[in-house]
C-alpha cells in the first residue's frame, strides 16, 4: 500500500485499503518523515520514521491507527477556538487531515461554518436548512460528487454532517488553489467562479461575496489563521 503526503485518520487509512493496526514494515522516501500513531486521530504513542524499516519491532508491530506523512518540518499544532463546538472541530480537523494542512485549514473551515450556519444552530427554520453546515446548494453538490468519490473513496452522503464538511472543504480547497489565496478562494466559494465586484444574481440583487470574504477571513485570523 502506498500513501502520499498528508495526515490520515483511521477512516482515511481504511479508505486507502489499510486496516487498523496493520504495519510491520515501511518504506520512507528520502527527505520524508512518517509519524505513526497508536490511536485514531493522532493519539497515543507516536513513533517517527525517516528511513525504510524492514521490521518495525515488536513494540510497534501492528499498532498503526493514524499516520502523518510530511516533508520538511512537522505541521504546526493548532488549538480549537473556544466558540467552535467540539463535534464541529472534529469534522474540520478530519477534513484538514485529508489535505495535510496542519490545522490551519481547520481554522478556516470553522470560520466558514460559523458564517454559513452558526455551527449548525442557524439551520432549524431556515429555508436553506437542507444545504447543511457549509450551505452547499444541490446543483453544486451534484457537480462535485465525482470529485468527492475520487478523494474519499466512497459516495457522498448528504445526511452526514462530516460529509457536508468534507464536500465544502473540497470545494473551498479547489477555489483557493484556482484563485491563488485564501481570501480569493472565499470570494469565489461564496460568489462562484465568475464573481466580480458589482456582480448581481438573476434577480438583479448584488452578490456581496466581498463582504462574505471579509467576515470569514477576519474570523479565521481571530482564530489564529496564518495565511
Amino acid at each position: 500500500m502506498t500513501l502520499g503526503i498528508g495526515n490520515y485518520t483511521l477512516s482515511q487509512l481504511n479508505a486507502n485499503g489499510i486496516p487498523n493496526d496493520w504495519m510491520s514494515s515501511l518504506k520512507v522516501p528520502s527527505g520524508w518523515t512518517v509519524e505513526v500513531y497508536e490511536n485514531d486521530n493522532f493519539g497515543g504513542t507516536k513513533w517517527t520514521f525517516t528511513s525504510d524499516s524492514s521490521w518495525v519491532g515488536n513494540t510497534i508491530n501492528d499498532k498503526m491507527s493514524s499516520v502523518k506523512i510530511y516533508t520538511g518540518s512537522p505541521s504546526p499544532i493548532v488549538t480549537k477556538p473556544a466558540e467552535v463546538p467540539s463535534h464541529i472541530w472534529t469534522y474540520v480537523m478530519n477534513a484538514d487531515n485529508a489535505y495535510g494542512k496542519g490545522g490551519d485549514f481547520a481554522l478556516l473551515l470553522s470560520a466558514v461554518i460559523k458564517k454559513e450556519s452558526s455551527f449548525g444552530a442557524g439551520l432549524p427554520g431556515s429555508p436553506s436548512a437542507g444545504d447543511g453546515l457549509m450551505q452547499v446548494e444541490p446543483n453544486t453538490r451534484n457537480a462535485y460528487l465525482s470529485q468527492f468519490s475520487s478523494k474519499f473513496g466512497r459516495a457522498y452522503n448528504h445526511s452526514s454532517e462530516q460529509d457536508q464538511v468534507y464536500l465544502g472543504a473540497l470545494i473551498l480547497n479547489e477555489k483557493i488553489t484556482k484563485f491563488g489565496n485564501i481570501y480569493n478562494g472565499l470570494l469565489h466559494y461564496n460568489g462562484g467562479d465568475n464573481w466580480y465586484p458589482g456582480a448581481t444574481d438573476s434577480y438583479g440583487r448584488p452578490i456581496l461575496a466581498d463582504q462574505y470574504a471579509d467576515a470569514v477571513y477576519a474570523t479565521y485570523k481571530v482564530y489564529g489563521g496564518k495565511n
